[in-house]
């Protein structure tokens, strides 16, 4: 109908007479998107309708040799956005309301200790100035990690941006908000190689999803061979040149991205291997990767706290100490070198080291 007003009729305003009912005119673009990405859940703005509404109106005037750009002030088609519209996986990413988002932020920002704070200001600040870099939370199990985590994608959610939350595992990608495998998300290949590189081709959905994307956050990332993460920074440099020409000299390609996890906890491991092998595996030896790390420590047990103040027992202490000591290699090899530790339960055969830090 409205076409054919403006195709047939001398309408004096068409901008104002489109402004006013434009929502009655789209109502069925919503159900229809769903229907055609199979994803029920799917969300578009107002800002995203109305240009899909705009672009079914240029495509009827053109048939009979008309275009909105006659009808003077009349808005447009942005063709650029109704693009990113038909993207399933920035639907999904963007499926989220960010007033609740923000609401969660407060919440969440009240709980940060002053590590926690260091860390959170420094990832928004490289975020919010586009200045991207590479920055790994270092913490042992209790520091909370995962809390900084959901502080930081809903701070950027509830802005409008993009968050990509990956982890190592399934379990720990669960932990996540809207947490994914990161070999699911970023396609890495299960074999890997020193020339490994992710199997993304230039134009797909995905490839549009990581430019968006205003950071990267991958949890538990010392239990994964550093060639997975030097295929990341291949894929990513080749993706964002497209945008920015020096971006294939940048971490990354210039993404803003958060490795965390503790080196004294699992190891890449390496079958058929020795120790040299799992060392050399580790990230930390990643000559590609690990000098553009900006290492940033949690060092406050906010569990082993919660924990005190619930059992008010000296034996969570002494349990905390004795795995941060086993991480660090300063148990002894056997019981006699133990001393006085033989008569506990917590025993281990050899002794561990790392030198991650």
């Amino acid at each position: 109908m409205f076409v054919t007003l403006l195709l047939f009729c001398e309408i004096t305003d068409p901008k104002q007479l489109w402004l006013a009912h434009w929502k009655d005119l789209s109502d069925d673009i919503l159900p229809r998107d769903q229907r055609r990405l199979g994803y029920r859940d799917v969300k578009l703005n107002d800002e995203q309708i109305q240009n899909y509404a705009l672009l079914e109106l240029e495509i009827i005037l053109n048939r009979s040799s008309r275009s909105l750009k006659q009808y003077a002030d009349f808005p447009t088609p942005d063709k650029s956005l109704i693009k990113y519209c038909g993207n399933r996986l920035l639907l999904e990413e963007q499926n989220y309301n960010a007033e609740e988002m923000a609401v969660q932020v407060e919440q969440l920002e009240t709980g940060l200790n002053a590590d926690q704070i260091k860390v959170y200001d420094s990832v928004l600040d490289a975020v919010h100035q586009k200045t991207g870099g590479l920055f790994f939370v270092y913490g042992s199990g209790g520091t909370c990690k995962t809390y900084l985590w959901g502080a930081l994608i809903s701070r950027i959610r509830s802005e409008g941006r993009i968050v990509l939350a990956v982890a190592s595992s399934r379990i720990a990608a669960l932990l996540l908000i809207s947490g994914r495998t990161a070999h699911s998300r970023f396609v890495i290949p299960i074999k890997l190689t020193d020339t490994t590189s992710c199997r993304i081709e230039q134009g797909t959905d995905l490839t549009h999803l990581i430019r968006e994307a205003s950071l990267i956050i991958r949890d538990e990332a010392p239990m994964v061979h550093r060639y997975a993460f030097e295929g990341v920074d291949r894929a990513f440099r080749d993706i964002m040149q497209l945008d920015d020409p020096e971006a294939k000299e940048k971490i990354f390609g210039g993404k803003t991205a958060v490795l965390g996890g503790d080196f004294r906890q699992i190891l890449p491991i390496i079958p058929g291997k020795g120790r040299a092998d799992i060392m050399d595996a580790s990230i930390s030896k990643s000559a590609q990767i690990w000098p553009h790390c900006v290492v940033l420590k949690l060092q406050k047990n906010i569990r082993l706290i919660k924990d005190k103040e619930k059992n008010d027992v000296k034996e969570l202490e002494d349990f905390a100490k004795w795995l941060l000591d086993i991480g660090d290699g300063n148990i002894p090899a056997n019981a006699k070198e133990r001393g006085g530790r033989e008569n506990m339960d917590w025993n281990t055969e050899r002794s561990v080291t790392t030198d991650f830090k």
